[in-house]
């Protein structure tokens, strides 16, 4: 008769592997080589699965989802995700549940259902709140003031951009905080004030160079388009650059 010792250390060296092939194909991810992240991340998953470890199952159906994003098969994503969302309640495991719910929602915009969308995007920054997630409440903030913002209630969406930027001023995210300061610029300038707009979209500019973050390419163009409208000589641009960098 075989020993519960062995068994039991089987199965470690296997939640070892899957761990170890779930990190291998998230550094493939970050090098964009999705081919070989969805290979291990697939590996991982059936180890998961025949270990019965339903929080590594979640974790890798959720990553393998993100790359079925990534290549517009929202089908399989949403597949996926759903799977994930299920054992994440199963289980208990509210980060997981909220991080899937957004996922979920970020689908439903792709296709144009906004109030799916906005009522998944409720769910996720309720259990956010509830778990004290901050970086995720500020996100699931910012999400909710785009749909607003998409269906022409700025009031709305300039109430939650603010509680999503003052959320990211608190826990130093500086990413989250350019892109909703740009958000609230672009807002501004749509609502005839370029001017105050242009500095908002600027110093939102400003903060991703310094931090070297790709959004910059999304927001520079509305720096430049904006300076333009307003016909601004060489001159009182740069004077507007000094007002903002001070």
């Amino acid at each position: 008769m075989m020993t519960q010792e062995p068994i039991n250390q089987q199965n470690r060296d296997k939640e070892s592997e899957a761990v170890t092939l779930h990190n291998q194909a998230s550094i493939d991810m970050e090098h964009g080589e999705y081919n070989a992240a969805q290979e291990k991340y697939q590996r991982s998953l059936e180890i998961s699965q025949q270990i019965g470890d339903k929080t590594g199952e979640a974790a890798t159906l959720h990553n393998l989802a993100t790359i079925d994003m990534e290549h517009g098969e929202y089908d399989l994503a949403q597949e996926k995700y759903q799977r994930s969302l299920e054992i994440s309640q199963q289980i208990e495991n509210k980060a997981g549940e909220a991080t899937t719910w957004h996922q979920l929602a970020s689908i439903d915009l792709e296709r144009g259902e906004d109030n799916a969308a906005q009522e998944k995007y409720q769910k996720s920054l309720e259990i956010n709140q509830q778990i004290g997630d901050e970086a995720g409440e500020a996100s699931s903030w910012h999400q909710l003031a785009t749909i607003d913002l998409k269906h022409g209630d700025d009031n709305a969406a300039k109430e939650k951009y603010q509680k999503s930027l003052e959320i990211n001023q608190q826990i130093g995210d500086e990413a989250g905080k350019a892109t909703t300061i740009a958000q609230i610029g672009i807002m501004v300038a749509g609502e005839g004030h370029a001017e105050e707009g242009l500095r908002l979209v600027t110093l939102s500019a400003m903060i991703l160079k310094e931090i070297g973050d790709a959004d910059l390419e999304q927001v520079e163009p509305w720096v430049n388009g904006l300076a333009s409208e307003l016909d601004y000589s060489q001159e009182q641009f740069g004077a507007m650059l000094q007002e903002v960098a001070e």
